[in-house]
């Protein structure tokens, strides 16, 4: 099973690395293809670690599975003249909040039912960064400023449920694993919001907000193995 998962590991780092670069290229039939594939690769790396080690992980299986229709949504969603299907954008979106609430909600199981503040602490903290970013003109949300809040407490909710768990745990390995893996999706989706909303569109936002969340991904599907 080590050597299976070895290889697959490969192949999902290779994978991104495909994406990142037609996404540069502009070629978006391939970016969507690649980049469902390594999306792919997570759920198979789940699956491998729920049977070689640790079943609990069962939890986020469902938060897996909203995130691959997120990234596929959000793919699909890029028009050829650089704009965006908002239907399809806004399913994707929707697809990540039901999976932040999923992750949540499994590190809740996962700390025996042990809740903390420091969700609460993070997430009206990313509802403010988001409400007074949009205010000053960094970002440009427009109607979509009420979803964009809600999605950033879901997001930052999740890295302090983590926080919160592995101080409950006394920072054992693998909710550190997990608090990392949260903090670097927190960290994806905040530079995501200024790829696409942003006023200055950075060239290193692609490249480096998809190496941030598929290495999360990697992290909250593998975190059994170690």
């Amino acid at each position: 099973m080590k050597l299976v998962f070895i290889l697959v590991s490969l192949v999902y780092f290779a994978l991104l690395y495909a994406s990142i670069k037609v996404m540069y290229r502009k070629d978006l039939k391939k970016y969507t293809l690649f980049k469902s594939m390594t999306s792919a690769g997570f759920m198979l790396l789940a699956v491998i670690s729920f049977f070689a080690k640790d079943r609990s992980i069962v939890w986020f299986f469902p938060a897996f599975l909203c995130c691959f229709l997120g990234d596929y949504y959000l793919a699909i969603a890029k028009t050829e003249n650089g704009g965006l299907d908002k239907r399809k954008f806004a399913f994707g979106a929707s697809a990540f909040k039901f999976a932040h609430l999923v992750f949540c909600f499994g590190l809740f199981r996962l700390s025996e039912y042990r809740i903390g503040f420091l969700f609460a602490v993070f997430g009206v903290l990313s509802m403010l960064h988001t409400y007074i970013a949009n205010k000053t003109g960094a970002i440009a949300l427009g109607s979509g400023l009420k979803s964009n809040v809600i999605y950033s407490f879901l997001v930052a909710s999740f890295f302090g449920f983590a926080l919160d768990n592995a101080i409950n745990n006394g920072f054992e390995y693998h909710t550190v694993i997990i608090t990392v893996a949260a903090l670097m999706f927190f960290a994806s989706d905040t530079i995501l919001c200024y790829k696409y909303f942003g006023k200055k569109k950075r060239k290193w936002y692609v490249a480096v907000e998809l190496t941030l969340y598929y290495g999360a991904m990697f992290l909250l599907a593998t975190y059994p193995m170690y």
